[in-house]
This record gives structure tokens, sequence and C-alpha cells, in this order.
């Protein structure tokens, strides 16, 4: 939406002689209006339509929502088929609620890091880009979810975390391995569902923190009804300065006698975001919600030599949209969903410092789908059915030379069945998902050996995937999980198709297929619970880019990977005021490829050992946290010749309740530990953090 007459700006810039920092402004504060003016445009068409369209409706009863609040301020929320029963799902599914990280200054990224399974690798500092997988997989073969809908980019395949603001989180759903069939697209190693703060509970929140490197985070939210409408609405103002201390080994990196430490330049960050969410009973068995995100992150980008003078920044704004109804016929419950992404940027690093070609580009991906969800109850089975229709559209402009470099399109089916049996009175548990998947790849032009070239019309993919679960309850303390599965992952629109100064195409690329399982228990006591499981991962048809002597990319299908785990955790109350959290992952992977160099190599990119220690002290109105976690056996390179540092932290926090006001104090990387998650990229040292939150 933000772009679309990008030509006709460029037409007018070139009549009228603009420069191009004269342009850039320009275009900066013609997207800032935009999308703040779409913003305001959809609330008041809104508004209008249901006003005119429904005006019988302001004198209904809501009988599906009370108007009597329950404990925690909390109205009855409506059963939604499009939920995940995490109690029912036969895989070792984490949740992590507000409560664990609503206080303190923290993102999205540093909560999930701390759950068992998933990696992080960050590229340094707040907002920094960051990319997540889970149990030694690839970043592109996990799915993320907000509110239910699939967030992953079709061009690119991953998902940065800093655009998903944790401030409106209510809850994080971990899905390892195994993906529940109401998020519809499944991936070769799980999910990750963003719940967003429901507009169910009766709240206000408002906070400020502030911190090392001028880091300063303003957040107010408030959610309640208001006659028949239930509602939450929330802003939030991120910058940091992320000026932290970096190694600079200079021109002798074997010498560390002439190391030095300096300040991180260009790396800066400021990010606003809004949210509103909007719901209404219209009837006993129909209920409307509409879903708006609006974020905007201006980042500048540092280079691996840490140059003074280098100014490459990302501009990104993205809006999201989601209308859901909500509705029950007979014995039949259904939620449908039309949504609308739009994510723009612009990268300008016309210095030519952080890349190889001086690139000022402006891309745009426009996300639309129709997600249906249906649910019935038939004797011991429930079965769910699930059908998504969507279409992708991405452009990219090379503002520089004013042409289009790529014009991509994906349009896609994805139908996924589901059977629930419980029987012996609901002491096992078997789960059947079959999952269909038909794809149109488009593009005007693909760039091989030879330049680019036309294409075929389209590139049709059909592919099918299974998971089988069970779920057997030994005692009521102590349950048998097992799962197994067939899963794949549809080659993005960049490998598909290549993009030029990254990667040439290939569109005969096969998709990659997983044959996963895993075993294991989940179990408790009166003073604690844990999980053990073990898991394998055989990954066919792998996608690795492989580089010619002239350091050209093209992705191919290059062979197998095998990955073996074994991970576990257990949460133990000690006292009154102590509870203990414990837990460690082991993994074994090894890259089968038909290439020498990297065949019975370790996967790049993933810590093989990782281990984590958490103790908590609470004695109202104090509460102390201090956690410790350890990571290593990390290799940057295909080829196992660039070995990651070891990457150990130690994170305390203290919190002080106050009725309504909540003080937090936190201190992260304690021991100020040096590590790179991305080669020559070095995280941050220690940290200082104060949060001041008032609830009411």
């Amino acid at each position: 939406m933000a772009v679309h007459f990008g030509s006709l700006w460029l037409t007018h810039w070139t009549r009228t002689g603009l420069g191009y920092g004269e342009f850039s402004i320009l275009m900066r504060c013609r997207l800032r209006v935009v999308g703040l003016k779409f913003v305001i445009v959809v609330l008041i068409t809104l508004g209008t339509v249901l006003r005119l369209c429904m005006p019988a409706l302001a004198e209904q009863t809501n009988s599906n929502v009370e108007t009597v609040l329950v404990e925690g301020q909390r109205a009855a929320e409506p059963y939604r088929v499009d939920q995940v029963d995490v109690e029912a799902f036969t895989g070792f599914a984490r949740i992590v609620e507000r409560a664990k990280f609503e206080h303190k200054f923290t993102s999205l990224a540093d909560v999930l890091d701390k759950q068992l399974g998933v990696q992080l690798r960050q590229s340094g500092g707040v907002g920094g880009y960051t990319q997540v997988s889970m149990r030694g997989s690839a970043s592109k073969q996990l799915n993320v979810f907000l509110d239910g809908v699939l967030v992953n980019s079709a061009q690119g395949g991953t998902v940065d975390l800093n655009l998903i603001p944790l401030s409106n989180v209510q809850r994080i759903e971990v899905y390892p391995d195994f993906t529940p069939v109401q998020l519809g697209n499944a991936n070769i190693s799980g999910a990750i569902n963003i719940v967003t703060q429901s507009e169910y509970i009766k709240h206000k929140q408002f906070s400020v923190k502030y911190g090392s490197y001028n880091t300063k985070n303003t957040s107010i939210m408030t959610s309640g009804d208001a006659e028949k409408w239930h509602y939450t609405l929330g802003y939030e103002y991120l910058a940091s300065d992320n000026d932290y201390k970096v190694l600079d080994v200079g021109s002798t990196p074997d010498a560390p006698e002439n190391h030095s430490d300096k300040t991180r330049n260009n790396n800066e960050v400021k990010q606003e975001s809004a949210l509103l969410k909007l719901s209404r009973s219209l009837t006993d068995d129909t209920t409307l919600h509409y879903f708006l995100q609006f974020v905007d992150v201006n980042k500048a980008i540092p280079d691996k030599l840490n140059l003074a003078l280098n100014n490459a920044a990302l501009d990104t704004e993205v809006l999201r949209n989601q209308i859901r109804l909500n509705t029950r016929f007979s014995a039949v419950d259904a939620s449908h969903r039309l949504y609308w992404f739009n994510t723009h940027e612009r990268y300008d690093d016309r210095q030519n410092i952080v890349g190889r070609n001086g690139e000022y580009l402006d891309t745009e991906l426009d996300q639309i789908g129709l997600l249906n969800t249906w649910g019935y109850q038939w004797r011991d089975h429930f079965l769910t059915l699930n059908i998504e229709y969507f279409t992708v559209d991405f452009n990219k402009q090379d503002l520089g030379r004013q042409i289009d470099t790529v014009t991509n399109k994906r349009e896609g089916w994805v139908v996924g069945v589901q059977d629930d049996w419980r029987i012996f009175s609901d002491r096992l548990e078997l789960s059947a998902i079959y999952r269909h998947y038909r794809l149109q790849d488009k593009t005007q032009q693909v760039l091989t050996e030879v330049g680019m070239e036309q294409v075929p019309p389209e590139t049709l993919t059909n592919e099918d995937s299974f998971h089988l679960g069970t779920k057997l309850e030994l005692t009521p303390a102590i349950f048998l999980k097992a799962n197994i599965a067939r899963s794949v992952r549809i080659p993005t629109l960049l490998e598909r198709f290549g993009e030029q100064g990254l990667l040439l195409g290939a569109e005969d690329l096969k998709p990659e297929s997983s044959d996963n399982m895993d075993l294991g228990i989940e179990f408790s006591w009166p003073t604690g619970s844990g999980s053990l499981s073990v898991f394998q991962k055989k990954s066919d048809d792998f996608i690795v880019v492989v580089y010619d002597s002239s350091g050209i990319g093209k992705p191919e299908n290059v062979g197998e990977v095998l990955i073996k785990g074994i991970e576990g955790e257990v949460s133990w109350i000690l006292s009154e005021t102590f509870t203990l959290l414990l837990g460690f992952e082991f993994l074994d992977t090894e890259n089968r490829t038909e290439f020498k160099a990297f065949n019975g190599r370790q996967l790049a990119g993933v810590y093989e050992t990782h281990g984590m220690a958490a103790l908590n002290w609470a004695s109202f109105p104090y509460q102390v946290n201090v956690s410790y976690s350890v990571d290593d056996d990390l290799f940057y390179d295909q080829r196992n010749a660039a070995p990651g540092d070891r990457k150990e932290l130690l994170d305390v926090d203290f919190t002080r309740f106050f009725g309504h006001l909540t003080l937090n104090a936190s201190i992260t990387n304690v021991l100020d530990k040096r590590y790179d998650d991305f080669h020559n990229f070095e995280g941050a040292g220690i940290g200082y953090y104060l949060a001041a939150t008032y609830d009411w």
C-alpha cells in the first residue's frame, strides 16, 4: 500500500531534478503519512460498515460474553475452534505467559532465547536482526505465527522477531517439530505462535524503561469494554544508540596484543508500534473480531569493519490486518479469518560499505489470505478441517537505477484435516493430521548464469505431509508422548527465482522433506514438573547455497541432513520462597551432502550444546531472578573451519511491588562475556536497565 505509486514518484523525481538526499527525505515523509493515514482510514471504514450494515445489533443482548468480570478482571471469552488445546497436544509444547516478562526490560527474542530447544542468532544490540530456529534446524524451517496467521516471508523465508513488539504480547506458544492443524501451514522444525493481548481482560498499563547505551522504552496499553464492544489499544516506543564496546582486531587478527575496544558505530535503532483489537458478540453463536497492528522501524546497519563513516540504514513499515468471525451452527464450530499484511522496506547503502553493489532499494510485500477452520465432535473423535487460500506479491525497485529488479508472486492452498481420538476414559489420545499444499509461483524473469531470462508462466508445487501423535496417561502425574511426521518446506521465491546481487535462480528446486520423530515423558509431583524427550530429524533434498569461484551463489538440493538430540527440563519449588529451573539440550547434527568439503560436517550456525539454570526467590513484595545459560559447539561455516564463540550469559533482576506500581532493576550479561552469533557481529556486553510499570 505504501509504495504502489513508487514509479510515479520516481518519474516526478527525475522531472524535478531532486537530489538523492532530497528524494530520500521526501520518500520518508510520504511513507510515514501514507501508513498513518491508512490506519485511520481502516478504523473509520470499519466503524462505518458496522454502524450502517448492522444497526439492529445495538439492542441485542450479548449472551456469549458475560459483562460480569471474574477473577483477574477477565470477562468470559467465547470458545474458539481456531485456538490450540495445548493440554491435548501430543507434542512437547511450551507456553510462556505475560507475567514472566511484562515488568522488566526485555524483548521477544530474549524471552524465546530462554526456552528449551529454541536458538537465537542476533546481529547485536537492541533491535538487531534476529533469526530463530528450533531443535537444530535452520530458521527457514521454522514457522512463526501472529495470532494464528503465518508471518514468514514467502520471499526470504525467515522472520525478524524485532518486528513483533513484546509489549502487545499476552503469551507465546512454542511447538517443537510438530505444528497443530489450527495454525494451517506446517514446516520441518515446528512453529511459534505469538498471541497478542486479549481484549477480554480489563486492564490498563503504563510502562517506562531506561538503560545502557541510551536505551529508552515507553509503552501504554488499555483493554476493557465499551457498551457491547471489547477492545485493546496499545502503543510502544523503543530507541537505543546501541553504542556498546566491540573488539577491534584491525589488520592483525592473530596478534591479541594489538587489539583494542572501540564503540560500535552506526547501530542505533528507533521503533514505534500501535495495536488495536476489537470484538463484539453479534448473536448468541457469532462473534466478530478485528485486529490491526502498525510497526515502524528505523535501523542503522553496522558493517564488519565498524567504520565510522558508515551510514547505511534499513527502514521498515509493517501493517497487519485480520478480521475473524467465529460462529457455531448446530454441532459445528467455525472460524473464518480474512487477513492482509503489508511490509515495506527501504535499504540505503549508496556508500557501498555494508554490501558490494552500493544498493539503494525499495521493496514491498503484500500477503492476503482467507483461513477457515471447522470443528466437530463425533462420539470420541474431535474432527478439525482447516482450509487456507493466500496470495503473496513481492516487488523490489532499484531506486538508483530507477527500475524494477524483482517481481514475484505466490498463490496457494493449504488444506489440513485432523482427527483427535480419545479412548479409555480419555487416558489415551491418538491424533492424526494430513495436509496438502498446492502452490503456484510466478515471476517476470529469473536470474541465471547467462543473465536475466524469461521463465515459464508459473511453477506448480503439490506436496503432502502427515503427523501421527499419541499421548498416554500412565498415572495422573506421568504422561508418555510419541510423534512421527513427514514434513515439507517449499522453496522460497528468492531460492526459486534468484535476485541480482544475491543469488542465481533455481526454478527446478525440489521442496525439502523431513522425517521427524520424538519420544518422551512429561511428569509432575506436588512441588514441581518436568519433561524429557529424544528426537530425530532426517531431511532430504536439503537446500544449500553453493558458491562458484567468482563468488556467485546458487541454491541446490545437495543431499540430506541428520539431526539427533535429547532435551529435558525440570521446575522445582524448593521452598515457600525459592523455585529452581534446570534445562539442557544436546544435539548431534550431520551434513550428508554430496559435496565432499561439507559431507560429514556439523551444520553451520547451530549450537550443539545448551544448558540453563534459573533461581527465583519471591517473598512479597520482593522478587529476585537469577538465570544462567551456556551455548557451545558452534561453527559459522559449512566447512567447520570457523568455530564460534562460547556463549555464556548470566542475568539478574530485582522486582519490588508497590500496589499498582512495580519497579524492576536488571543487569544483563553480568559476566560481560564476548560472543558473536553472526561472525564479526559482536553482541552487547554488560547492561543495566530500570523499569517502572503502573497497572490499574
